[in-house]
């Protein structure tokens, strides 16, 4: 789904290109002088960037939209699932679902770079369950707390914001960045092989098929009598029928579900083969250049369709995604969190210390993704944000913990395959000749559709539930395995001495950045020499007839 790499035929051979635009960022030393900054840069083009949605190929913007939604309602479902075992049902998938809608939506609406995708993260999961667990310690309700957890998170960024601290981004290197968008790559993909893994619990493989076949299925049933007398009943019901009586099913071939695993198998790797042969169908020499991109530009969608018809032609009960299908709360509770809520007066001023330590793991979750975002490779011709998308996200944070949502972030593999999907190349003049990269369609409409989608999928959760677990791991795989790992590939092969240049960019220190440029000392020249001098110095000199190198005072 849209180009992953500007080279087609060699993934690994990037060119790495200094950002001075990065080591540029400084504070203005006037109260949100960086807000004001980036709103002033971002406002010329905000028009543009939702009419460029239609230019170039509208192909590309309308495959970047459905591929959006699919890798990302699988990574809010997801991260519902686990979120709701780690909290206790305090918030769940329909938590996420609407968090991610709302989120998204008005993050692209009104940030300084919208080809960021928010979404669940691990950093923040793991906060969460810290923090559920530190009130159940506590005797403390949760969701009231964690109300004044983020509105001193709040509060806290709107102080980094107001004093330009997103200036400290110019201290990422491109070191950094790889090195976190690995990180974060990996445990995707460890994830997506562990979803796969999970549908061995309720469809093992069958080693002994025979002991299967001796072994009945029946449904223990607990029944009283009238007289006020317990006993057990066995009946040969089904599975489903089972259950809605309150017994519980017995024997092998109640959980005998043939195929269901290796099937699974095979649907997330056919995706995955599928998904990238389309994509590299782009330079092929087949049809003409035009169907290519289109075929090309939807071959996620085509790989999806494709892989859930032939799931349902078989007609094995392979799982899918859970979705709710009402707007109600997971607890049985009001949207809107009882804030006060809580034991003592005392506890607001306790939730500071837990606050303080999410505000750094937000700031540096957004910004190491933004900065990756708006690395000079790109291309990007309108300019970055990062006050105004830090303020941007204080705004959400304050909603999101009114109505027991969970906070959501720039989420690094989701916007850098947005960024990928939407990148524009040349056509090929002649058979052979390389496409050339000319830069990336920025705009705001496939992030703000995208989400639409999300927030709407409540109501389409028959549409949705026809879509196997396993298609959409594959794609998760495809995305991941191409796009992150294949393509930085371990730190652009493992650190040879020019990519080490590369990745350690010239960055300016932390004096230099902080301080405004009207308190900048100027800088004195003690010895002003030429540019043809100075690198005359450092040439090796001639040497004389007998091999020694001349001494120059």
């Amino acid at each position: 789904m849209g180009m992953l790499y500007a080279d087609y035929e060699d993934p690994f051979d990037d060119t790495f290109e200094k950002d001075e635009d990065k080591t540029s960022i400084v504070r203005t030393g006037r109260l949100f002088g960086g807000l004001f900054q980036d709103i002033k840069t971002k406002s010329p083009f905000f028009v543009s960037e939702f009419t460029d949605f239609f230019r170039g190929r509208i192909s590309q913007s309308l495959a970047v939209v459905i591929f959006v939604f699919f890798a990302n309602i699988t990574s809010i479902i997801t991260f519902g699932a686990v979120m709701e075992r780690a909290l206790h049902h305090q918030m769940a998938a329909i938590e996420n679902i609407i968090c991610g809608g709302i989120s998204g939506i008005i993050y692209a609406l009104f940030s300084g770079q919208p080809l960021n995708i928010l979404s669940a993260t691990g950093p923040t999961l793991i906060f969460e369950k810290i923090l559920y667990d530190f009130c159940t310690q506590s005797h403390w309700e949760f969701l009231p707390f964690r109300f004044w957890v983020g509105v001193w998170v709040a509060i806290l960024l709107f102080i980094l914001v107001a004093t330009d601290a997103s200036a400290l981004v110019g201290l990422i290197t491109r070191f950094t960045e790889e090195a976190f968008a690995t990180l974060i790559s990996v445990v995707f993909i460890v994830q997506a092989f562990q979803k796969l893994y999970e549908i061995g619990y309720e469809a093992p493989i069958t080693i002994h098929p025979e002991e299967v076949l001796s072994s009945t299925c029946h449904c223990h049933l607990e029944m009283t009598d009238p007289n006020g007398t317990t006993y057990s009943k066995n009946i040969s019901v089904g599975v489903t029928i089972c259950h809605e009586m309150g017994g519980t099913p017995e024997g092998l071939q109640c959980f005998f579900k043939p195929d269901v695993y290796m099937f699974s198998v095979v649907l997330t790797f056919g995706t995955f083969t599928i998904a990238y042969a389309l994509n590299k169908f782009r330079v092929s020499s087949f049809f003409s250049s035009k169907i290519r991109n289109t075929v090309s530009d939807f071959g996620v969608f085509i790989a999806i369709v494709l892989m859930t018809l032939l799931t349902h032609t078989i007609g094995l009960e392979v799982p899918s995604l859970k979705v709710p299908s009402s707007l109600r709360p997971t607890l049985d509770r009001t949207w809107l969190v009882d804030v006060m809520n809580i034991e003592h007066k005392w506890v607001i001023g306790i939730a500071f210390f837990p606050a303080a330590f999410y505000t750094i793991l937000i700031v540096m979750d957004q910004q190491i993704t933004a900065v990756i975002v708006n690395r000079k490779d790109n291309k990007l011709k309108k300019g970055y944000g990062y006050h105004l998308d830090l303020f941007i996200i204080t705004i959400l944070i304050l909603i999101c913990s009114a109505f027991g949502l969970p906070f959501y972030v720039a989420a690094t593999v989701l916007s850098v395959m947005h960024v990928d999907s939407l990148k524009v190349e040349s056509e090929c003049a002649a058979p052979g000749e390389k496409p050339q990269f000319l830069g990336v369609k920025e705009q705001r409409l496939t992030a703000i559709l995208s989400h639409v989608i999300i927030l709407c999928s409540v109501f389409l959760t028959s549409l949705i539930k026809l879509v196997p677990l396993p298609v959409l791991t594959g794609i998760f795989l495809y995305m991941l395995v191409l796009m992150v790992i294949i393509r930085m590939y371990l730190l652009e092969k493992l650190f040879t001495p020019q990519e080490l240049i590369a990745l350690d960019d010239k960055v300016c220190g932390f004096t230099e950045i902080m301080t405004p440029p009207k308190m900048r000392r100027p800088k004195v020249i003690l010895n002003s020499t030429t540019d043809e001098e100075s690198t005359a110095a450092f040439r090796p000199r001639a040497k004389s007839r007998n091999g020694s190198v001349p001494f120059t005072p």
